[in-house]
C-alpha cells in the first residue's frame, strides 16, 4: 500500500471543501510507487465502494504528484 501525505487541494493542506469546480489535487509519496490515482466521489461510502464516482484520474506518473480535476465541473 502506498503511503501518501501532505494532501492538498488548490495548494491548501487539509482542505475538505473546494471553492472551484475544477480543483487541483497535490500530494507527496512517502515511498517509491509505480503510479498514483485520484478518485472523486460525493461521499466516503461511494468512494470506498468505488460506486458513482464523479471522476477517476486513471493511473498517474508518481513523479507528477499533482493533477488537475478533469471531470464535470463540481457544484456545491
Amino acid at each position: 500500500m502506498n503511503l501518501v501525505t501532505d494532501l492538498r487541494i488548490d495548494g491548501v493542506r487539509g482542505r475538505r471543501f473546494v471553492a472551484t469546480g475544477r480543483p487541483r489535487f497535490g500530494w507527496r509519496n512517502e515511498e517509491d510507487v509505480r503510479a498514483n490515482r485520484v478518485l472523486v466521489a460525493r461521499s466516503e461510502a461511494d468512494l470506498l465502494a468505488r460506486e458513482r464516482l464523479l471522476w477517476d484520474s486513471g493511473w498517474i506518473n508518481p513523479a507528477l504528484a499533482q493533477v488537475d480535476y478533469a471531470g464535470n465541473p463540481l457544484a456545491s
